[in-house]
């Protein structure tokens, strides 16, 4: 007889797998002239995490102060990213806009790859095995 556990430790490990390759295929496929690498990282957490200062941010992205100031003076620079008076950075209404357009891109490309499957298989990922 079958292990379902086993059926489940399989089916994680290629969600797990076809989730990394999707990204970096998608990620691949944007545009090099949007943000990307640490800027973008910092404008997702400006997003979803609200106004941050510069150290926060730091901490929330586990690296410098130094490379935090650079990629946010880029964003500044782009147009992604302000500064308030007292010192929290929050992303721009740009930003946002960007962010949204990358992810209906991903949606798009992901639908289109599914497209491929059945019907019964689009059903058993909906619905579980």
């Amino acid at each position: 007889m079958d292990d379902p556990d086993s059926d489940l430790t399989l089916l994680a490990a290629f969600f797990h797998s076809a989730h990394y390759h999707l990204w970096q295929a998608l990620r691949l496929a944007e545009s090099a002239g949007d943000a990307g690498g640490a800027e973008w990282e910092n404008i997702m957490v400006l997003i979803f995490a609200h106004p941050l200062r510069l150290e926060e941010l730091a901490v929330t992205e586990r690296t410098t102060p130094e490379l935090v100031a650079r990629s946010l003076a880029e964003l500044r620079r782009r147009g992604l990213a302000d500064e308030a008076k007292d010192g929290r950075w929050t992303a721009t209404p740009n930003a946002r806009e960007l962010v949204e357009r990358r992810r209906a891109t991903r949606v798009e490309k992901l639908t289109a790859g599914l497209k491929q499957l059945s019907r019964d298989e689009v059903e058993s990922l909906l619905h579980g095995y």
